[in-house]
């Protein structure tokens, strides 16, 4: 493996009392799902994780800056490693990515009696930039 692409780290959880495999990947990548032997994160995420929350800058029409949370990553006041798990198994930002495309099936005769059916990968208006503009 390269070392400069992933970082191998296991990590024991004493109040679960089981081992925990992660690979923190500097590139932004990772493999939502539970219950699986190892788990993917990249390092963006848990730089993320860290903060706790996920804010929002909001520009206004006179230039004015606004700050909006958009969600928190933790249950309580301080990060648990339930809390961390959780993130692993569904990353905040693969869920928010997933429902922002859909596949569209364009279907075009090619003859009468045959048809190519072409996908179209489409974006669709973004759920959180929605919800923080409702916020105001």
């Amino acid at each position: 493996r390269d070392g400069s692409l992933t970082l191998a780290v296991t990590h024991k959880f004493p109040r679960r009392g089981k081992t925990i495999k992660c690979v923190i990947n500097l590139a932004p990548f990772a493999i939502p799902g539970r219950d699986r032997d190892v788990k993917f994160y990249d390092r963006g995420a848990l730089a993320k994780f860290a903060d706790g929350a996920v804010t929002a800058v909001i520009y206004g029409p006179d230039g004015k800056q606004d700050e909006a949370l958009v969600t928190s990553l933790w249950a309580g006041e301080t990060a648990a490693p339930e809390d961390l798990l959780k993130q692993m198994d569904d990353p905040l930002q693969y869920l928010n990515e997933s429902q922002m495309w859909e596949i569209e099936e364009l279907v075009l005769p090619l003859s009468e009696n045959l048809v190519m059916v072409s996908p179209i990968l489409k974006r669709l208006p973004d759920r959180m930039v929605q919800a923080i503009q409702d916020q105001n």
